[in-house]
This record gives structure tokens, sequence and C-alpha cells, in this order.
């Protein structure tokens, strides 16, 4: 069930971004629904920006794995300046 209701809101994701695409304003969605992740992107996103954003996903999955994990200090000193 969870599943399908997922799917109705990521439908109407796509429903939003299509009455602002009437607008003339571009919005890029990816999405993973096995997941449950969709990520949308503005216009003006570049490549740099998408990375960063990457970058910080895996700075928070260094924080929530536990220290005694093996990759644990691999995740977070990659990540971290």
């Amino acid at each position: 069930m969870a599943e399908k209701t997922f799917s109705e809101f990521y439908q109407s994701i796509l429903d939003l971004v299509k009455s602002f695409e009437k607008k003339n304003i571009m919005l890029k969605i990816e999405k993973n629904l096995e997941s449950n992740i969709i990520q949308i992107f503005g216009e003006n996103t570049d490549s740099l920006s998408r990375a960063k954003n990457g970058i910080e996903d895996v700075s928070e999955l260094s924080y929530t794995t536990a220290e005694h994990h093996p990759y644990w200090a691999l995740l977070y000193h990659c990540t971290n300046q």
C-alpha cells in the first residue's frame, strides 16, 4: 500500500512540474521509486551544484554510519574538508 501512495505522490509532483512548464519554468525530475526518492532540479542547476548535493548526501551517510563500521572513516574523511 505504501508503494501505491508514493506512486500517487510522484504523479502529483509530475502534474505540478507540468503546471510550471506551462509558465516557462523548466524543472528536471529524477526518481528512484523503489527507494522512494524524488529529486527536483531547477532550471539553473548545473553539474557542479548537483555533484555538491551528492557529496552532502554521502557526508550525511558518514555521520549516520556507526564508527565501528569499516567504511565509516573512509566516508567521513572523503567528504569533510
